[in-house]
């Protein structure tokens, strides 16, 4: 059994089938020594260190599995190349994701720029976190500065290649996948070399 559910690995354990926890968190720590299980897969090297659980050494073997990104749907988007610089954002709108930083990010962007426009494709998966963006967004009066998108998976190559950049702030992503997407349509990725994201640069030789 491959799970992530917190319930799974006791049902499965039970029954007897071999248990595989999936290990995506840098904060989120599957503790073996209560939950069963017969191997952590973790999403990043920086990931499976974690997995050490701050000292408590896993009882199991940790694995890294890098999360694939689509080659073949991902590509260089024709682009118009005009008007003002368009910082873009992707992924859920939750606390995890740091939605606030990003819009602190993008009114400097802004105001250093003398312009600039935000597009912000995903969905909102925390209502709070959603509430204290737009809360800020109002603080910096860049409401009709800020467009915000629902888009399908494959709507996503066309989207990317609106924007000039995509800005990544979270500080301990696990691994990232929305920076290979935008960087594979040829998007140029500003974020910290933090948790998966200095892997992901080595494997795509970025920068350059």
């Amino acid at each position: 059994a491959i799970t992530e559910f917190p319930d799974s690995p006791f049902v499965a354990a039970d029954a007897g089938t071999p248990v595989i926890m999936e290990y995506w968190h840098c904060g989120f720590a599957w503790d073996t020594r209560q939950k069963p299980s017969d191997c952590i897969i973790a999403v990043s090297q920086a990931t499976a260190v974690y997995g050490e659980f701050g000292g408590r050494k896993a009882q199991v073997p940790i694995y890294v599995l890098y999360n694939g990104t689509d080659t073949d749907l991902f590509q260089p988007q024709p682009r118009n190349g005009v008007g003002e610089p368009v910082i873009g954002w992707s992924g859920r709108i939750a606390w995890e994701k740091d939605p606030v930083g990003w819009v602190d990010v993008f009114e400097a962007i802004n105001r250093e720029c003398g312009g600039a426009r935000g597009l912000v494709v995903g969905t909102v998966w925390n209502p709070e976190a959603n509430d204290e963006m737009q809360a800020r967004i109002d603080r910096w009066g860049l409401r009709d500065r800020i467009e915000f998108l629902n888009a399908s998976y494959a709507d996503m190559p066309s989207l990317y290649s609106r924007m000039d950049v995509l800005v990544h702030v979270r500080q301990d992503e696990p691994f990232g996948l929305i920076v290979p997407e935008a960087l594979l349509c040829g998007t140029p990725v500003v974020g910290f070399l933090g948790g998966g994201l200095p892997e992901i640069a080595e494997a795509l030789k970025w920068p350059p």
